[in-house]
Formats: C-alpha cells, structure tokens, sequence
C-alpha cells in the first residue's frame, strides 16, 4: 500500500481530533486503522439493535392494545351494574 493524502480543513481537523480522542488514538494512521478494524463489528451491532428496537416496538405496540382492551372490558363490566 501507499502514503495517502488528506487536505483537511479547521472543521475536518477538530472532527478528527475528536474521533482520535474518543479512540484513544494518538495518530490520524492509527485512528484510521482503528475506524476501519471495527467498521463491520459497529454496522452488525447497529443491524442487531435495530432489529431488537423493532420488535420491541411491536411489543409495547401489542401490550398498549392489551391494555386498551382490558380498560375497555373493565369499563362495559363496570357500566353493567
């Protein structure tokens, strides 16, 4: 492989050094190799979550039904007396 070449600006700049502490890199080489390493572990834990945020979503969805029915029966039970 080769050298690279990244003409960064002030912004670019403080958004890599931010990267690179959030890391704990001291190098932008080595934040970068840092970033590539754990790219497919982050986007398969992200996949994960997302599909584990989904069916909780349809969970609570189906439990506030649930509980609609229930104060709904409870309330035609009530209204008989």
């Amino acid at each position: 492989m080769g050298h690279y070449t990244v003409r960064t600006d002030k912004q670019q700049d403080d958004i890599i050094l931010e990267a690179l502490d959030c890391m704990g890199e001291a190098t932008v080489s080595k934040g970068l190799m840092t970033a590539i390493g754990s790219y497919k572990q982050n986007q398969e834990t992200i996949r994960r979550l997302k599909n584990e945020l989904a069916q909780e979503r349809l969970r609570s969805r189906d439990l506030s039904e649930a509980i609609g029915n229930f104060e709904s029966s409870m309330s035609r039970m009530f209204a008989m007396k």
